[in-house]
């Protein structure tokens, strides 16, 4: 081997070490970042447990910063949001997390509830009616959207969609008094049955039964 193939060997090795060099660089910067996102998260976790709720947004922003399609951070931000009662800017976290994962339960369900808070009644109903196509075993959201669709004033569909929580759990006493309240409105024969399964049912809050005591007259107790 002469000096000219010695030297293209030694600058072949060269490229290879600089090159395996540079991926170490891009891997330790990916370590530094999940680093950073893992204690983050953990930090918003520890403040969120101890009640400090602006801090926990302040965490989970600086997750998103660092890793804007992760949409547990979305969910997070706007679960601490919605605990300092500023559901606009909770309901818009939710929104990012739901347009990362449209068919994330939560992420959908959260956005409706959030938006009921925020009296977009409208736009709770249609983000909760997508939560109940995609959990249609579970009473909850049939029960929110329900809730969402008497605020914005259509009864009948909120009858409805509370008399399908009931097909999936008959016994669901909160199911029951939002139907009771519905059907106030419309039809209060019904709505006096279902104030009657409120008041009987085991597990009725205290102002559940009282409501329900308000709205039977003496001839409709039994």
């Amino acid at each position: 081997m002469n000096f000219k193939q010695v030297a293209v060997k030694i600058l072949a090795c060269g490229a290879v070490v600089a090159a395996s060099g540079c991926y170490r660089l891009i891997g330790g910067e990916e370590h530094r970042r999940k680093q950073s996102i893992a204690k983050h998260t953990g930090m918003a976790e520890l403040r969120e447990a101890a009640g400090n709720y602006e801090g926990a947004a302040d965490e989970y922003r600086a997750v998103i910063e660092l890793a804007p399609r992760l949409a547990e951070a979305y969910l997070g931000l706007g679960n601490n949001l919605n605990k300092l009662g500023r559901y606009g800017e909770a309901a818009e976290a939710y929104r990012k997390a739901a347009a990362l994962e449209p068919q994330n339960y939560d992420f959908r369900f959260n956005l409706g509830v959030t938006l009921a808070r925020a009296k977009k009644y409208e736009e709770a109903a249609t983000e909760l009616e997508v939560a109940a196509s995609l959990a249609p075993d579970k009473a909850e959201p049939y029960i929110y959207w329900g809730s969402a669709l008497r605020e914005a004033g259509d009864y009948e569909e909120a009858a409805a969609a509370l008399a399908r929580a009931l097909v999936v759990e008959p016994a669901n006493t909160l199911a029951h008094l939002n139907l009771a309240l519905t059907l106030d409105e419309v039809d209060p024969a019904r709505a006096a049955a279902e104030w009657r399964k409120v008041r009987d049912a085991p597990d009725a809050l205290p102002e559940w039964r009282a409501m329900a005591d308000e709205r039977l007259s003496p001839g409709e107790e039994d």
